[in-house]
């Protein structure tokens, strides 16, 4: 889920119609981001690496709003503590593993 504007639309009620569906952005009409910012959908095909040990690849990244967790293809989720970005790679800071 995503919090977005739609230019133009200033009344929460022209929004009812699309309660429930989805809406699709093209990737070159989202803004350009700062420094150490990202898009969540970026991570999804990184390798995880957690005490120094490679924990597979992110399959799903989820922002519940209280942090991102990675889940891994295999089957393991990462509460990530910070995210940065090193030679365009994204470097994930991992709080721990979730049960």
């Amino acid at each position: 889920m995503a919090v977005c504007r739609i230019a133009g639309v200033n009344d929460i009620n022209h929004l009812t119609p699309f309660i429930g569906k989805e809406i699709w952005l093209n990737r070159e009409d989202l803004p350009e981001l700062e420094e150490d910012t990202f898009y969540v959908n970026d991570v999804i095909g990184s390798t995880i690496m957690y005490n120094s040990e490679n924990r597979g690849i992110v399959k799903h990244a989820h922002d519940f709003g209280s942090g991102i967790v990675l889940e891994s293809s295999l089957n393991e989720f990462f509460h990530v503590k910070q995210v940065s970005k090193i030679e365009n790679q994204c470097v994930f800071i991992i709080d721990g593993v979730l049960d």
